[in-house]
């Protein structure tokens, strides 16, 4: 099912996303559970956002975001004023921070890839919600950007470099959100998305950009994780049994990696 909502109300429906299932795999039961409490709003979160609406929804930045007309909030007229935005739903940003999304914005443009991507028909922050027929959890997704059989994210980034990168893509696990975004494309098209391509955009000046497109057998592997994790998720939601790190053991033992063994008992050997 199709809808277009606020991102306010997308987060808070009971559906699983794309990073309820990353934070099954990186932390534990007992934690997951309590994901949302934790989940709290930073700076460079809400960039992220702006820049995202600058790109893809410009028409509703003032439903979104509010600039500030104060240069702090010690007076009682400008703490009102900032309840009164923080109640309606809209970030605040000031006019400093506004300068350097515009700046970001017109970078992504001109640049030949992303312009390539972003032009043309398309639908952006399209919701989507379905029902996974393997388990029966309810699920959803909100790509950036649907054209064709092509999947596109925004991101920001402090490195765009290739090497970079990369690394925000494992640290992240953009390759199984890629897998998640191909489940929810399936379901929403009646077939598998081509191509799953990532805009990176640098948050420091000048703004460096790089397109970069998810290799089809990571996304098989992030498609493969994902059912995996369902799984799991629907056996501890059946069972109620929200477990903490040593799951039902009194403890765990831990072994160093074969790489930090290796160079010390290299050295035993001098």
């Amino acid at each position: 099912m199709s809808k277009k909502m606020k991102i306010q109300d997308y987060h808070k429906s009971n559906a699983l996303g794309s990073s309820d299932v990353r934070a099954w795999i990186d932390s534990c039961p007992s934690k997951w559970m309590h994901r949302k409490e934790m989940n709290k709003s930073t700076d460079a979160m809400t960039f992220g956002q702006l820049v995202h609406t600058m790109v893809l929804e410009p028409e509703k930045f003032d439903e979104e975001f509010a600039i500030s007309p104060f240069d702090s909030f010690r007076t009682k007229e400008a703490r009102e004023w900032k309840k009164e935005m923080i109640e309606a739903g809209r970030n605040i940003v000031d006019s400093k921070l506004i300068s350097k999304a515009e700046a970001v914005r017109n970078k992504i443009m001109s640049h030949q890839g992303a312009k390539k991507v972003f032009d043309g028909v398309g639908t952006n922050e399209q919701d989507f919600f379905w029902t996974d027929e393997a388990t029966g959890i309810d699920l959803k997704y909100r790509p950036d950007r649907v054209k064709g059989l092509s999947v596109i994210d925004l991101k920001t980034t402090a490195d765009a470099s290739p090497k970079g990168f990369l690394k925000s893509v494992e640290k992240y696990a953009y390759w199984i959100q890629a897998g998640f975004y191909a489940k929810g494309f399936l379901a929403q098209f009646g077939q598998l998305p081509k191509h799953f391509f990532i805009v990176a955009v640098e948050t420091s000046f000048p703004f460096e950009v790089a397109v970069y497109k998810i290799a089809e057998h990571d996304i098989q592997l992030g498609i493969d994780i994902v059912n995996k994790s369902l799984r799991e998720i629907k056996k501890t939601m059946d069972s109620q049994e929200y477990l903490g790190y040593n799951k039902d053991e009194l403890f765990t033992t831990l072994s160093i990696s074969n790489w930090t063994r290796a160079q010390f008992e290299e050295g035993m050997n001098e």
